[in-house]
């Protein structure tokens, strides 16, 4: 993985740093997220014209997918504190509550 930290051409307000993460796919896996970037960047959502991609890039709709899939496990999953007995490892349960502190605010009073 490329560790080399990109600046914008463009920085947001708060001059946002952003990293290049690479991942491989097959053809056919870049050509289906291609065509549903392509979707998903001319589907209206409302009268505004706001889309659901602002662009066409493979960078938004990999950035959106990994938004979308995040939020799913933060909202719904993780904060069940019965996800903890799904870990094996105690270096995977201490990763877990620390995760769950750190990025979501949530008391972990776990009983062992």
């Amino acid at each position: 993985m490329d560790k080399n930290q990109v600046i914008s051409d463009n920085p947001s307000i708060d001059t946002e740093k952003t990293e290049l993460i690479m991942f491989r796919v097959t053809p056919s896996e870049k050509e289906f997220f291609e065509t549903l970037s392509l979707i998903l960047s001319e589907l209206h959502v409302d009268e505004k014209g706001t889309r659901v991609l602002k662009n066409n890039s493979l960078s938004d709709f990999v950035r959106m997918s990994l938004t979308v899939t995040l939020n799913f496990y933060l909202y719904k999953i993780f904060p069940d504190s019965r996800v903890l007995s799904k870990f094996k490892s105690n270096k995977a349960k201490n990763k877990f509550i620390d995760f769950r502190t750190k990025y979501m605010n949530i008391s972990n009073e776990f009983s062992s």
